[in-house]
């Protein structure tokens, strides 16, 4: 059951789309994925200036990706798994390090590994038949690819707890109310919202949000003094920007033109 991935470009919108060659099976990842799926990070990394904004998602309507191919896991040691693992998160470390917001669009079933790269984009988008869950403990394994430390970043360290002993599965209003998911609606609203929050980026500085991504990113594991350091350095970098010289120009030639308007 192998699965691939395919790029496509348009309006400065990536996307990122899981297929199984078998279109009516869920996609999975291997090892063979994790490769494809860096050459792809990679694509879009050289060619950045293109992309505002990279969505993650899945071709099949049930199942964005039901986390790692069994089949190839099963054949693993207990040294190769050590491989496994650590590409898998070097992977996903790149998804979270891409200097454009990324957005999982969730459709269907996201589970263990396939959960584990939506919690490596910036926000998690489902539609109203999305299931996600974190269920490695009931085959005796441990979440492997970011579960243990982005889940409890995102929903706390109770409910993540709560979520990976269990090995429970949440519909969608259960991982919104959870904080697990961002947004919820039919596939009609889903698109719409995505949509509408894509528009709204767009409208602004590229150059800042890269910025102060990376810098609510470092704040995790940062002290006070560093992220206050590093706001100062990210701050001296717009300003030095030719964006956000034409922007703070284009805001006051509004302001002066509203000024004459009301004498």
């Amino acid at each position: 059951m192998n699965t691939h991935l395919k790029l496509e470009q348009k309006d400065e919108v990536g996307n990122l789309i899981f297929f199984a060659e078998d279109r009516s099976k869920p996609p999975t990842i291997d090892l063979n994925v994790l490769n494809e799926l860096e050459t792809r990070i990679r694509e879009i990394r050289s060619d950045i200036e293109s992309y505002r904004v990279v969505i993650i998602q899945s071709e099949h309507p049930k199942y964005f990706i039901v986390g790692a191919n069994l089949e190839a896991l099963k054949q693993l040691t207990k040294d190769s798994v050590r491989e496994w693992v650590r590409r898998g998160h070097e992977v996903f470390n790149a998804i979270e390090d891409l200097p454009v917001p990324v957005i999982a669009k969730v459709k269907g079933y996201a589970l263990g590994g396939g959960l584990e790269v939506a919690l490596a984009c910036d926000f998690i988008f489902c539609s109203n038949n999305a299931f996600l869950g974190q269920p490695e403990v009931n085959l005796g394994f441990v979440t492997g690819w970011g579960g243990s430390f982005r889940l409890p970043r995102r929903i706390g360290i109770a409910k993540a707890k709560n979520l990976i002993f269990t090995g429970r599965t949440l519909d969608a209003d259960q991982a919104y109310n959870m904080d697990l998911i961002d947004f919820t609606g039919n596939e009609e609203e889903l698109d719409l919202f995505i949509n509408e929050t894509i528009a709204n980026i767009k409208k602004n500085s590229g150059i800042a949000i890269g910025m102060v991504k990376r810098l609510i990113q470092n704040s995790i594991l940062n002290n006070a003094d560093m992220s206050c350091y590093e706001e100062a350095v990210a701050s001296s970098v717009c300003i030095s920007s030719g964006d956000t010289q034409e922007r703070l120009a284009d805001f006051f030639r509004k302001k002066e033109r509203n000024k004459r308007g009301k004498i």
